[in-house]
């Protein structure tokens, strides 16, 4: 029996209607500006937070590019309203599609300056927006290999080309509502949905590796033990929870009966937690095909569900952009409303 591994093997292959793209980038630019405003300094809130002064500074313990450079000018009130205008602007043209390395470049910059302040001050490193750095490398990374690419082909026209075309691809798709759904039928649609579609898988294998390198470092730094160890996470979550109290001296808001169910049942923990292990492992499966994105999308959600709802650890950001580059609920929205509409044609009797 032969049987046609492409159809349902085909990593990278996947193309992606116009409406998939711009609510990927709509979404995503929400999980963007929800980031800077949520990162300690409220850029988008001028007149709340006007930053923490020269007093809060990262140079007794700098991490990140704030080893390298000063990083603290975030923070100065002067500088607050001038940044949120610029984060503005670029979260613009990221969702008009017209200047991807531009806007990409500068939004990556700054989340990485937030990231790099905020882990600079000596408390906790905090790593729950490092996933929307990736995807902004990977938006920012497939544009610059699209422009290499040009260059190659005909150097400095094609590039200009290029850039002309998605100034182009905007208007005409503004006044052409059916290439929004419709298969690509003219060479510029051919050629954005190869864009698009290149763009998009670059940033899910980035969220794959993000994953893949987590469950990797699970096992590295506990030595191949992690399996016959989680059944002793209940330990764990006393610790987090003794370390919440000692720092603000108040209960934390954890859910009483988590340490107790799961030392009672290590057996249960040790697989549950396993199979959340697996998932990070294994998530450049998820590349196959439609299907399986959805499927590890989903088991990625709920796994980050389960850890907020038992250990208070909170990946909203993961969530989010599983749901968005991997799930992609429009895709099968649009998918069952087209089965059953067909199955509906179908079943009508000709006169």
């Amino acid at each position: 029996m032969n049987i046609n591994w492409s159809r349902w093997i085909h990593p990278g292959k996947i193309r992606y209607a116009a409406y998939e793209w711009f609510l990927m980038r709509l979404f995503f630019g929400y999980v963007m500006f929800t980031s800077f405003r949520q990162s300690g300094y409220h850029p988008f809130k001028p007149w709340l937070a006007h930053g923490r002064g020269a007093d809060f500074m990262s140079a007794p313990y700098p991490r990140s590019i704030a080893q390298f450079m000063d990083v603290t000018w975030i923070n100065q009130p002067e500088n607050v309203t001038a940044i949120a205008i610029t984060l503005g602007v670029l979260l613009l043209i990221y969702l008009l599609g017209i200047a991807p390395v531009l806007c990409m470049a500068g939004l990556a910059f700054f989340q990485i300056s937030l990231g790099a302040l905020e882990n600079s001050q000596g408390n906790n490193v905090w790593h729950t927006s490092q996933i929307v750095a990736f995807c902004m490398l990977g938006i920012g990374g497939a544009a610059v290999a699209e422009n290499l690419r040009a260059l190659r082909q005909d150097g400095l026209t094609a590039l200009r080309a290029l850039w002309r075309e998605r100034y182009q691809w905007l208007a005409f798709a503004l006044k052409t509502p059916a290439v929004w759904w419709r298969k690509a039928v003219t060479p510029m649609e051919s050629r954005q949905e190869e864009s698009r579609s290149f763009t998009i898988y670059i940033t899910q294998q980035l969220i794959a590796v993000a994953y893949i390198v987590a469950g990797i470092s699970k096992l590295w730094i506990s030595k191949g033990t992690w399996f016959t160890d989680v059944q002793n996470i209940g330990l764990q979550f006393e610790k987090n929870r003794l370390l919440k109290y000692y720092q603000t001296l108040e209960d934390p808001d954890v859910i009483p009966w988590a340490t107790a169910f799961v030392n009672a049942h290590p057996t249960f923990t040790s697989w549950f937690f396993s199979i959340g292990l697996l998932l990070e492992l294994f998530c450049f499966i998820a590349l196959l095909n439609r299907a399986f994105m959805a499927a590890f999308g989903v088991g990625l959600v709920v796994m980050h569900l389960m850890i907020a709802m038992i250990m208070t650890l909170e990946f909203y950001y993961n969530e989010m952009i599983a749901t968005i580059f991997l799930v992609n609920l429009p895709f099968w929205i649009v998918w069952l409303g087209q089965r059953l509409q067909g199955k509906s044609e179908s079943r009508q009797v000709p006169t």
